[in-house]
């Protein structure tokens, strides 16, 4: 306050108005220092506001390329569904199921084949169903079936049934396989048993 007191007031006015010009240009490079200051801390935001937007921009590049990468996983998981289906037994036609065991029947020539079903089971619910029930609830679902056979028959009886089952196209799985001697006059049989599962599906319509 004592400095202020001493300051010859009369003198900066005279200064000033001789001075115009440097006065003006004083001001105007302060002006300028505070608005370049002011759009410093502006310039800093924005660069971070800028930074931040070029993050989310590369996150969500990187999860519309998971997406992409998905997609094009479902589309070969749905190509395998389908190649899975075209193998499927439809148990939803019965003249199917009987060409089936008609074909199976005729592996041996000569030799009974004993078939049989021993249930059918939805993959969809859980359950077992009844093949002779109405099966329009179910359509759509698929079904996994076991059968058993036996026959008395050679080795190579027992070579060529295996051969010919595994030749077939659907999706078979041998489960059980059990052979007995079976003391004959005309030499040593094998008393077979085996049981094997069969991939389906129950389509009522094609």
């Amino acid at each position: 306050m004592n400095n202020l007191a001493n300051i010859d007031w009369d003198s900066v006015k005279a200064f000033i108005k001789g001075n115009t010009l440097l006065c003006a240009l004083a001001i105007l490079d302060l002006s300028l220092l505070f608005i370049a200051i002011k759009f410093g801390d502006t310039n800093e935001s924005m660069q971070s506001q800028i930074s931040s937007l070029q993050i989310k921009e590369k996150q969500i590049k990187a999860n519309l390329e998971k997406l992409v990468g998905l997609e094009k996983h479902f589309e070969i998981l749905k190509d395998i569904n389908t190649v899975i289906l075209k193998k499927c037994i439809n148990f939803g036609k019965k003249t199917k199921i009987y060409n089936f065991l008609k074909e199976i029947d005729g592996f041996l020539a000569g030799n009974k084949l004993n078939i049989a079903n021993t249930n059918l089971y939805d993959i969809n619910r859980g359950q077992n169903i009844n093949f002779n029930q109405d099966l329009s609830e179910f359509s759509g679902d698929s079904i996994l079936a076991n059968y058993n056979v036996s026959f008395v028959g050679k080795v190579e009886d027992l070579v060529s049934f295996l051969t010919q089952l595994n030749s077939l196209p659907y999706f078979t799985n041998l489960q059980k396989l059990e052979m007995r001697n079976n003391q004959r006059d005309d030499g040593v049989l094998l008393n077979v048993n085996l049981s094997f599962a069969l991939l389906g599906k129950i389509q009522l319509k094609d």
